[in-house]
């Protein structure tokens, strides 16, 4: 509030001193403080009917050079209205005289010039200071709307000041110098602050600033040089038009990225304000330097107005506009912008250059004007000495040369012909210094020149280097990392994890990988739980009816026929033959006994899984002479429910070894990997070719038995290199698992 408060107390000074100017005469035209005339003027002026003198700079009135403009105006108010004053005109290399009739200011004329100046910067200042009132906290976006609106207000207050009486003219430029900063500052903070956690944002914003300080400073040096003040002041239009520009594309930008309604909304209505005010504003700002009549105040600042207006309604709705900009969209954008704005900042140095340039020639022509007729006078004879001092004095610049110019007109009618001669030798003196200045304003353009390609070609190969490494960080990079985990993910690990600090897209995209990899992973886990399941189900099932069928048989059949045969017996001692009767029972008894350990092994009885099949093996080996390795754990195991069949097809694979390879070594293992369980089964016999063998029924009730176990049964031979069977158990889980959230 207290810079607001200070801002609107300069105004309503400023405005004070023109309301002191109603009543009184002025030249009928409005003049800055390096005489410049300028083109805000009404219909009702004689400036309308001489549009010639627009941008033009008053060098003298009534045949006497002009030294400040401030004469101009106390010159002007001793004057009854519509008095016809001549003046004398400088525009490019040409002097020239102009009459124009001196005006009363009226009230209507305060009202057109500063009331509009007032009015509109009061619109300014209060828009800021009512976007800082309304918001909970200060945003960033809220502070860059509050500076802008601040400077603009200064702009505007000010404005009047700069037709007298120059109090405020410093201030001013200052405020005009930083109204593009602001701006952009504004554009790298709404709708999202640009880097908001990064201490390069405070860099930026501080070389911004201090930019338009410099800018300022190089306004107060140059503010009495009108050839280099005009092409600084259009040079700061083109900038402020650039602003504008980058902020109406960082909203379209933005508006194309954020799905929110509300913050859509709001880029609507700032996006609205940047059109219409800047529609107007920029064919002004544009067209200004090639006006040939005066404009209104009303038609200048008035479609300003709907820019803070519009804009506070647009921070208002979003109120906090906290989140960081990270769409790579944005960032490419931000970095193609970046580019276009240094592209533009070079081309208004080079409009700079140029305007310096032309009016730097525009000062040599002049000169060699004043030069040549001062050398005519010089040549020329005593009766044409007044002639010619008449030429010199049409192109009469400075209080100082006029006073040359008098001196000798008073010597040449005092028939003092060396006087004169020394007088205009003084002035001649003066134009050979001004073109030394001048040849030496020429050198520093050139350097700046020379500085300014060399300046352009490290940009270009600058930000040809920041294009790539950018897009190798920003696109390149977060691309392969999602190729390499895809790639793991494709192998099955779906506990992997994608983690990119990248930009929304590709952080978007990485979420969308994982959240399938999780949902693929309790799928997974959903099928293994329901197969182990299955596999536990089958097997003790198995195992139950093996050891049912076992009981029953044991029971049951084999008491009854154990009855019999004792009864057989019996009935043999007393006399009747039953021996075939009795050995017939004995070879169904035989039978029902290999049943029963069918279904359940005797070694594997009490037994464990590596004993059991250790000891068939052993008596396998000696049998055929055999060489045997065994290498079993204690520790590794398989469920009950999977002995039997491991049991069995290891049997079926060490029988098929001795009864077809004839091998000299069989080696078996039992080990863990990883998760699963593999039993290898392998010898150095004969081996066979897997793809002409005929699956004999052994074969294939190992693979039945593995399918059942949903194992993978592998067999490895080839003729002359021996013969392996693999079987791979997968791993046995006690309690579902889940994969672990990142």
């Amino acid at each position: 509030m207290l810079v607001t408060g200070g801002v609107l107390a300069i105004g309503a000074l400023c405005a004070g001193n023109g309301a002191r100017r109603i009543g009184e005469t002025f030249p009928g035209f409005l003049v800055l403080h390096n005489r410049i005339v300028v083109s805000i003027g009404r219909p009702q002026w004689s400036l309308e009917k001489t549009a010639r003198i627009l941008f033009a700079e008053v060098v003298g009135i009534e045949n006497h050079p002009l030294a400040e403009a401030a004469e101009l105006q106390v010159h002007a108010a001793k004057l009854p209205n519509d008095t016809a004053v001549s003046y004398r005109f400088r525009k490019q290399a040409e002097v020239f005289a102009e009459v124009v009739a001196a005006r009363v200011f009226t009230v209507a004329d305060y009202l057109s010039v500063y009331g509009s100046y007032f009015a509109a910067g009061v619109c300014f200042a209060l828009a800021g200071l009512w976007v800082v009132l309304r918001v909970d906290a200060l945003a960033p976006a809220v502070i860059a709307f509050f500076v802008f609106c601040q400077a603009c207000a200064l702009v505007l207050l000010t404005g009047g000041d700069l037709y007298g009486p120059y109090w405020f003219t410093p201030l001013y430029f200052t405020a005009f110098s930083f109204s593009p900063a602001a701006l952009l500052h504004l554009a790298g903070s709404f709708p999202e602050p640009i880097g908001i956690q990064s201490r390069w944002r405070r860099v930026a914003l501080g070389l911004l600033y201090a930019g338009a300080l410099a800018l300022a400073l190089v306004f107060h040096l140059m503010r009495h040089d009108p050839s280099l003040f005009l092409p600084l002041l259009y040079t700061v239009y083109l900038l402020l038009a650039n602003a504008l520009f980058l902020y109406l594309a960082r909203l379209l930008l933005s508006r194309s990225t954020i799905g929110d309604g509300r913050q859509r909304s709001a880029i609507n209505r700032a996006l609205l304000a940047v059109l219409l005010s800047g529609l107007v504003a920029g064919v002004i700002f544009v067209t200004y330097p090639a006006l040939r009549g005066p404009v209104s105040p009303l038609l200048l600042v008035w479609p300003l107005v709907i820019f803070p207006v519009f804009t506070a309604g647009a921070l208002v709705q979003v109120r906090s506009g906290q989140a960081q900009g990270q769409s790579l969209r944005l960032r490419l954008s931000l970095l193609f912008l970046g580019a276009v704005e240094t592209a533009f900042l070079i081309g208004v140095a080079l409009f700079w250059l140029n305007t310096s340039r032309d009016r730097l020639l525009d000062d040599f022509t002049l000169n060699h004007q004043q030069q040549a007729r001062v050398e005519r006078f010089l040549e020329g004879t005593p009766g044409a000495a007044l002639h010619h001092l008449g030429a010199v004095a049409a192109l009469l610049e400075t209080v100082d040369e006029q006073s040359q110019v008098e001196a000798a007109s008073a010597a040449v009618r005092q028939a003092n012909w060396p006087a004169a001669r020394g007088a205009i030798e003084q002035l001649r003196q003066r134009y050979h210094r001004r073109e030394a200045q001048l040849h030496a304003r020429r050198k520093w353009i050139d350097r700046g020149a020379a500085a300014l390609v060399i300046g352009l070609i490290v940009t270009g190969l600058a930000q040809s280097l920041t294009f790539m490494v950018a897009v190798g960080r920003w696109l390149i990079q977060p691309i392969n990392q999602l190729t390499v985990a895809t790639g793991v993910l494709a192998t099955g690990d779906l506990r992997h994890r994608v983690e990119l600090g990248s930009a929304d897209e590709f952080a978007r995209l990485a979420e969308s990988v994982n959240a399938m990899a999780h949902s693929l992973g309790e799928i997974q886990q959903q099928v293994d739980v329901a197969q182990e399941q299955h596999r536990r189900a089958a097997g003790a099932a198995r195992a139950s009816e093996r050891h049912r069928l076992a009981r029953a048989l044991h029971d049951t059949v084999l008491q009854d026929l154990i009855a019999v045969k004792l009864g057989l017996e019996i009935a043999g001692k007393q006399g009747s033959s039953l021996q075939p009767m009795v050995e017939q029972l004995m070879r169904l008894i035989g039978d029902l006994r290999r049943v029963v350990d069918e279904l359940r092994p005797p070694d594997l009885g009490e037994a464990s899984l590596a004993e059991a099949v250790t000891a068939h093996a052993q008596v396998l080996a000696r049998g055929h002479n055999v060489a045997l390795r065994v290498d079993i754990p204690p520790h590794i195991s398989v469920p009950d429910w999977a002995t039997r069949d491991v049991y069995r097809i290891a049997q079926e694979s060490l029988a098929n070894a001795v009864r077809h390879g004839a091998p000299k070594l069989i080696a078996i293992r039992l080990y863990r990997n990883g998760g699963e369980t593999v039993l290898e089964v392998s010898d150095d016999g004969a081996g066979f070719e897997l793809s002409k063998a005929m699956m004999g029924s052994g074969i294939l009730g190992m693979r039945e038995r593995a399918a059942a176990l949903g194992a993978e049964l592998k067999i490895i031979t080839a003729p002359g290199q021996g013969t392996t069977v693999r079987l791979v158990l997968p791993p046995v889980r006690s309690e579902p698992w889940r994969y672990a959230e990142e």
